[in-house]
């Protein structure tokens, strides 16, 4: 989780993290101005809007994940993206 949390936040960026609940202090303590437990929250309901989604579980598809993508919005699946991700 350290790159992924410490490098957006070198460069300026604000970071929401979705993760499990063992991560969630590991996930503030490296600097994300936002925690989501995703036991308890469903980030992809939140009505926040992101330039960038980074995936690294591949649990949720580029269809889920749109609502809380601004329309230039970049996103990156680490490892397999579920089949509905992949380009067309």
């Amino acid at each position: 989780m350290r790159p992924r949390v410490q490098i957006p936040r070198s460069f300026g960026a604000d970071v929401t993290a979705v993760c499990s609940p063992r991560n969630v202090e590991t996930a503030r303590s490296l600097g994300a101005h936002r925690v989501i437990d995703y036991t308890r929250e469903d980030f992809t309901k939140s009505g926040e809007l992101h330039d960038v989604l980074i995936d690294i579980a591949g649990s949720r598809s580029l269809s889920e994940c749109r609502p809380v993508l601004k329309p230039d919005a970049t996103s990156c699946w680490w490892g397999p993206p579920p089949s509905s991700t992949r380009a067309r």
